[in-house]
């Protein structure tokens, strides 16, 4: 009985022996299996938008960098596009709505290990173009453009290209199916496009939708510094209309670039304004006024005379009488003050002017007629409004250019030359030099270092762009004429006068 106990017993520990010596031997081989296995990454992918991919591993033990393969298709073959160090890659620039398979091998002392499993990724899918662009109105610096509505999208993005060959840039956005584009220039070609835009990204353009702008259509008939100087030439659009001389006056209009010249009218004509299809002109005694085209000649009052302004709706005349605003249709004679004026000029709301009723003192009055003050008690004429600054011929200092702020402080000389009429223009004044005996010269608005321009001896100088159209004396007044004059750097192009012949 002993003996057989023994024997069991025996058969136990050998038992207990064989079994942990299994599981020692397979610890073992686990252990080598993964020392000598090269486990190939998991992947995970993930679609971010439509051009977007997003793939993810684990980490390989050991591993230098990954390198990334790519199949574009069931079909196609895979092929190595980048290679990263980080256990992530995001692929771009891809096709929205297109499937992808990637694969990926670590790299471990400069040798390629197994690649993984293929992920295949769809990307998404962009959203539809807006349709039905349109152009719902156009002015000469202003397009408003139009489309229909897409849905589940944040925003839209506005393309524009100007003229017939330029290429689309982008000018805007829009969160609604409108966008008013602004600061166009007039009598130009545009074209745009639309495209949505949501978390997938941007669609592809829209349409085309064309537009040409319009003609600049005047707020006010000239610039009141050259209705100053008699108003011999006013612009509009691409056109100068301007007069010829002073005994048998003609009325001409051409284009900027001196080409298309057209006579529309003869007779003494000056005070040359032009807003939208007419043209409103004194003919020495009376208003006139006539289509752009030289049509519908009529006279607007019989009434009221002198030098007058054309301002949105309303002509403003300065006369003996008073300062007189009608409207542009002869109507509705409004009597500002009765101060006997000499010159006038406006400048937004104000209007200032010369008061004969004072001594030629300096006065400002409101459009309405309102808040008329004096700003200087000097005698003065010719005045010039650029900005807050209101430049005048002083009588009392032998006819030299002052200025004053438009609240009436800060009077200065600006320049010690005897002159009769001047026009400033942008940073320059132009002006006839008495003390010289009345040649052209400019000058900056400083006053400092005049240039002559010409010889003779000009007036009335209106200025309009790259032209100064002036009267020019001889010695025999009644040779007085109109003459165009060509700036060219710091002189006059006599031998270019545009038009010729007249």
């Amino acid at each position: 009985m002993s003996e057989y106990k023994s024997t069991i017993d025996l058969k136990k520990k050998k038992g207990r022996v064989l079994i942990a010596v299994s599981i020692v031997v397979a610890f073992a081989a686990a252990s080598l299996f993964y020392f000598f296995y090269e486990a190939a990454p998991k992947l995970k992918g993930e679609s971010l938008n439509a051009k977007e991919i997003s793939i993810t591993w684990k980490e390989v033990r050991n591993a230098e960098i990954y390198n990334i393969y790519r199949m574009d298709d069931t079909n196609g073959e895979y092929k190595k596009i980048s290679t990263v160090k980080e256990s992530k890659f995001t692929d771009s620039n891809l096709i929205p709505k297109s499937s992808y398979w990637y694969k990926v091998a670590a790299v471990k002392k400069g040798e390629e290990k197994k690649l993984s499993d293929a992920v295949k990724v769809t990307t998404e899918s962009l959203p539809n173009a807006p349709s039905q662009v349109s152009i719902q109105s156009v002015t000469f610096d202003k397009a408003v453009v139009k489309w229909n509505t897409v849905k589940d999208i944040k925003k839209y993005y506005i393309y524009r290209a100007d003229g017939e060959k330029g290429k689309y840039n982008k000018v805007g956005e829009s969160t609604s199916d409108t966008f008013n584009d602004s600061k166009l220039l007039p009598l130009t070609k545009y074209k745009y496009v639309v495209t949505s835009i949501n978390k997938n990204g941007e669609s592809e353009y829209s349409s085309p939708a064309e537009t040409t702008t319009l003609e600049k259509i005047n707020d006010r008939g000239n610039s009141g510094n050259n209705l100053g100087n008699r108003g011999l030439a006013a612009e509009q659009g691409q056109w100068i209309y301007f007069v010829t001389n002073s005994s048998t006056n003609s009325l001409y209009k051409m284009k900027k670039d001196g080409t298309v010249i057209k006579k529309l009218r003869d007779g003494y004509i000056s005070s040359l304004n032009v807003k939208g299809d007419w043209i409103y002109f004194s003919d020495g005694y009376k208003p006139y006024k006539m289509k752009t085209d030289g049509s519908e000649y009529s006279e607007i009052s019989k009434d009221v005379s002198g030098d007058f302004s054309v301002i949105g709706d309303w002509i403003y005349f300065g006369i003996h009488e008073g300062l007189i605003k009608m409207k542009v249709d002869g109507s509705e004679k409004v009597q500002l003050c009765s101060d006997n004026i000499s010159q006038f000029n406006i400048e937004g709301d104000w209007i200032y002017y010369s008061n004969i009723s004072d001594n030629n003192a300096l006065y400002k009055i409101k459009t309405d007629g309102s808040n008329r003050a004096r700003l200087t008690g000097e005698t003065c004429g010719d005045i010039n409004v650029a900005g807050d600054w209101i430049y005048y011929k002083n009588f009392n200092d032998n006819c030299k250019i002052y200025k004053i702020k438009n609240d009436g402080t800060d009077k200065s000389k600006v320049l010690d030359e005897k002159v009769n009429m001047f026009n400033v223009v942008g940073d320059n004044i132009y002006f006839e030099n008495w003390g010289l005996d009345g040649r052209l010269f400019k000058v900056g608005l400083d006053g400092k270092n005049p240039v002559q321009l010409a010889n003779n001896h000009y007036n009335c100088i209106s200025v309009i762009g790259d032209y100064i159209f002036c009267y020019r004396f001889d010695y025999d007044w009644h040779k007085r004429n109109v003459l165009i004059l060509k700036l060219k750097d710091d002189s006059v192009d006599l031998n270019s006068l545009v038009p010729r012949g007249f």
